[in-house]
């Protein structure tokens, strides 16, 4: 498809300097703002968000509103769907899901039970409850990757959403069986 942009986003002054004009140093600034938010990344309204902002930088630039139609459309999709996580990762849609049954595992390690025991009496529970057990991972068997699941958000490479949730379940946990 041949662009309509009818004038550059940018443009080069005769003596060097690049210049942009106010709509478009607005909607730049509006991207910029999102890029800079602290929000989770991998929340649908962040990204539909950023989308926007995009959206807004493209109309500031000239692109005509059927040129930045699949863009709004990818946006809409993100806010129905939930997103998508920033490292592709299949199990982000379930993240706060796993994060409050690892912690369950992380509780039940505390108070004796093996690890293994511990990943496979949440991971029937979990199947018992209609919760998809995590799909990232190697191993074929389900409570093994609730523990790679377990692993990464003790590491920190879980999406912060769900490490934070993760603590907090934990910290329930062990506040409500103190003696």
């Amino acid at each position: 498809m041949v662009s309509t942009i009818e004038r550059p986003v940018i443009r080069c002054e005769a003596d060097g300097q690049l210049t942009i004009d106010a709509a478009q140093r607005a909607a730049l600034r509006q991207l910029m703002r999102c890029a800079e938010s602290s929000g989770d990344r991998t929340s649908a309204e962040w990204q539909a968000a950023y989308l926007e902002a995009v959206d807004a930088m493209l109309d500031s630039a000239g692109l005509c509103d059927e040129e930045r139609a699949p863009l709004r459309e990818i946006a809409e999709v993100l806010r129905q769907n939930g997103g998508v996580g920033d490292d592709g990762d299949p199990d982000h849609r379930w993240a706060d899901d796993y994060a409050r049954e690892s912690a369950q595992v992380s509780y039940l390690i505390l108070t004796g039970v093996g690890e293994a025991e511990a990943a496979q009496r949440v991971a029937r529970d979990m199947v018992r409850r209609k919760i998809p057990l995590p799909q990232h991972g190697g191993d074929a068997r389900g409570w093994r990757r609730l523990l790679e699941f377990r692993d990464r958000l003790r590491h920190g490479t879980a999406p912060a959403a769900a490490i934070e949730t993760y603590r907090q379940r934990l910290e329930e946990l062990k506040d409500a069986n103190r003696p």
